[in-house]
């Protein structure tokens, strides 16, 4: 027995386990060894993965709660707290983003993709609705503070709802953000929505051609060319911070 008892203790004292790395089986042990062996192995696998499972659901729960505080905060206008708690909530164990059914924001999962789709006028209701941030309703009528101060070195990117409508004068034509494209000679676009970030209107830009803003300073959006009480309508926006 003392060749086999030194075989087992050889291979539990040399080898460091690891349930999704357990190495195979010594071919040299008895079967009776062996057996026990794989035994041990497969166990270890279940209980890692019964962990992993508890962690995952765990910190889905953390996280979900974490969204509403980011939430809240970017309500607030409070970029630097909405993106500390961005940061705890990209270092959550999940097992993979996708599977989350969008309780989790993923802010940067693909930002090159979402800004591409707000110029190109090819982003989708369903996937404006999955952004899970807040919505801020601009109203035709003037410029709406979308409550967001950004110091120098922050960015954000103001993603508009593509069937929200609004229009001049009422029982005139409707138009989305990107309004009557080109339709001043100038290259701008009569009832598009600019936004603008701190409070000289020479950094306004149509949000169709440029959704992300640069600090420093206050963001607002309005409609073009200014807002006027006969205005009618108003188009959703939800801000999105990054780094």
């Amino acid at each position: 027995m003392r060749p086999i008892a030194l075989m087992l203790l050889a291979a539990f004292s040399t080898i460091a386990w690891a349930a999704d790395e357990a190495p195979a089986v010594d071919p040299k042990l008895p079967a009776v060894a062996a057996a026990a062996m794989k035994d041990y192995q497969a166990d270890l696998a279940k209980l890692k993965a019964d962990y992993d499972a508890k962690v995952s659901k765990r910190a889905l729960e953390l996280g979900t709660m974490l969204t509403k505080v980011q939430t809240d905060v970017t309500k607030k206008g409070d970029l630097e707290g909405a993106l500390a708690v961005k940061g705890v909530i990209e270092k959550l164990p999940f097992d993979r983003l996708d599977d989350l059914g969008n309780k989790i924001p993923a802010v940067a999962a693909d930002n090159d993709t979402l800004i591409a789709a707000v110029k190109k006028g090819t982003l989708t209701e369903a996937q404006w609705a999955a952004l899970k941030f807040p919505e801020i309703t601009c109203d035709a009528k003037g410029k709406t503070d979308l409550k967001i101060t950004l110091t120098k070195s922050q960015k954000c990117i103001v993603i508009p709802n593509p069937v929200d409508r609004w229009q001049g004068e009422p029982g005139s034509p409707k138009f989305g953000y990107a309004g009557q494209v080109d339709s001043n000679g100038e290259g701008w676009s009569y009832y598009s929505m600019i936004v603008r970030s701190g409070e000289d209107d020479s950094n306004a830009r149509m949000l169709a051609t440029e959704p992300v803003v640069a600090g420093p300073g206050k963001v607002y959006v309005w409609l073009f060319w200014n807002g006027s009480p006969s205005h009618v309508g108003g188009i959703r926006v939800k801000v999105i911070p990054l780094r």
